[in-house]
């Protein structure tokens, strides 16, 4: 039943999410598993696995009793963008934003409700900001009047 009621949700989604880019395989132990949309040639489900074929031939098996849930999710962040003549990159990965070419200028982070979470001066011709503490979620980034989204 669980394997009908995940392949109906992963078919219904693939069908109306056109723009989707990757799929997260969030486990029921709090891990988290991004499978590229763009290298995957098929998606099955298989002995209690979900199993996903890539277009290289290899492929790899989750099971589905270690799977909390399963979301398809749009590329929409840029990895990095120039600001004037600074430079702004943020790393999901490691939860951190790396400012260059912006010394003397105010690194503001934004929570969602548009209270500010951190405000970091930079001291440096290159400065990296941990962010790892926030809570998952959507913020705001603001530096140099340039405001950027970003998910965690």
């Amino acid at each position: 039943m669980k394997k009908l009621l995940l392949f109906l949700i992963t078919a219904a989604t693939l069908t109306t999410t056109a723009t989707a880019q990757n799929l997260v395989i969030n486990g029921k132990d709090g891990s988290t598993t991004d499978l590229n949309l763009e290298s995957l040639r098929k998606i099955t489900f298989s002995k209690g696995n979900l199993v996903a074929r890539y277009s290289d031939g290899t492929y790899s098996e989750y099971a589905l009793s270690t799977i909390g849930k399963l979301a398809f999710e749009t590329g929409t962040g840029l990895s990095s963008i120039e600001i004037m003549d600074g430079h702004l990159a943020y790393s999901s990965q490691s939860g951190t934003a790396f400012v260059t070419n912006s010394q003397g200028s105010d690194l503001i982070v934004y929570n969602i409700s548009g209270r500010i979470v951190l405000k970091q001066s930079i001291q440096t011709d290159a400065e990296t900001i941990d962010l790892s503490a926030l809570q998952e979620g959507i913020y705001l980034l603001r530096l140099n009047g340039i405001t950027v989204k970003i998910r965690k």
